[in-house]
């Protein structure tokens, strides 16, 4: 059998818990870091704790040092940040300790290892999480004003009428993007949009006011005729 050997001065779980850490650090979920080290996650729970602690893996606290990058780079770099990375050319809007350390010294000159970059942006109040995938369609202006200005005259005509309004919407079963892991200010979740995909099961459905629910299921692309039956099917089904 050959033995593993570990740094000098080190023992085999004083190693685990090191290379845990850092992994905790660059922000793989703890169930995933438990598996690649062979510990429970009771384990791992107790890793967690000294990082958020800003503990090194022997319990003790973190000597601090001076930031090479002043207060007023580090303004700029959070409003970089905050700014999305297609902003500074990467491809998609996510942000990777590596895509930082990239902006960092391409705009103030000052190369950092990965591993300290982390540090400097929890010091900045940043956090790892995954964004809310945000449909590049939506525009939040005219949902506001048609909530505010159409939607109250349907209302008012609905009950003169004695008629029932419903919202109607064709909803499916879709692949959605995959959604990874990016660094957003702590408490403040960051959307992305994406363009939403087109490999589906088409549904025609309405609501009612009262949250009653109609719907149609179609394994073609929702049609003219297909609308049109739907229609007929709520004037049949609705009094």
């Amino acid at each position: 059998m050959v033995k593993k050997s570990y740094p000098r001065g080190m023992t085999e779980m004083e190693w685990k818990r090191k290379r845990g850490m850092e992994l905790l650090r660059s922000g793989m979920k703890q169930a995933h870091v438990a598996r690649k080290m062979g510990v429970n996650r009771r384990t791992v729970y107790d890793w967690k704790k000294r990082v958020d602690n800003d503990h090194d893996f022997r319990n003790r606290k973190k000597k601090g040092r001076n930031s090479r990058l002043t207060d007023k780079q580090k303004e700029e770099l959070k409003r970089i940040i905050d700014s999305g990375g297609t902003s500074c050319g990467f491809p998609t809007d996510l942000w990777t300790l590596k895509r930082i350390a990239v902006v960092i010294e391409k705009e103030f000159g000052i190369h950092y290892n990965t591993t300290y970059i982390w540090q400097l942006l929890r010091i900045l109040g940043y956090s790892a999480q995954i964004p809310i995938a945000v449909a590049m369609e939506k525009d939040d202006e005219y949902v506001k004003r048609w909530l505010s200005e159409d939607y109250p005259q349907y209302v008012k005509e609905a009950r003169e009428h004695d008629a029932t309004i419903l919202f109607l919407d064709e909803p499916g079963m879709q692949s959605r993007p995959n959604v990874r892991r990016t660094w957003s200010m702590k408490g403040k979740r960051p959307q992305m949009r994406v363009k939403e995909a087109r490999d589906k099961i088409s549904i025609v459905s309405a609501v009612s006011e009262d949250g009653e629910l109609y719907f149609a299921i179609t394994g073609e692309s929702m049609r003219d005729n297909n609308i049109i039956a739907f229609l007929e099917q709520l004037l049949s089904e609705i009094r």
